[in-house]
């Protein structure tokens, strides 16, 4: 993460870091595994084949000055009507 950091301060995006109010889109993902091919985002990009770069499908991530917490939420758990604590 540190590394696409210094790559969006080399490119002129905007302040960093981020300050308390900024709202960024962006999405995480990771491919791996030569032997076990495996592929995972955290805001699904609902393509048929592994694509990461879908600018409309990124997630979006508001800044704060204040501490955040949350539950951890697995994979198929339910999370319909879930709301986050501050």
């Amino acid at each position: 993460m540190s590394e696409s950091i210094r790559r969006l301060t080399r490119i002129g995006a905007g302040a960093l870091p981020p300050a308390p109010g900024d709202i960024w889109r962006l999405n995480l993902y990771r491919i791996g595994g030569a032997v076990n091919p495996q592929f995972s985002v955290w805001s699904d990009t609902r393509t048929e084949k592994a694509q990461y770069h879908v600018p409309e499908r990124f997630g979006i991530v508001h800044f704060a000055a204040d501490i955040v917490t949350v539950d951890i939420v697995t994979a198929g758990d339910d999370t319909s009507g879930v709301e986050l604590e501050r």
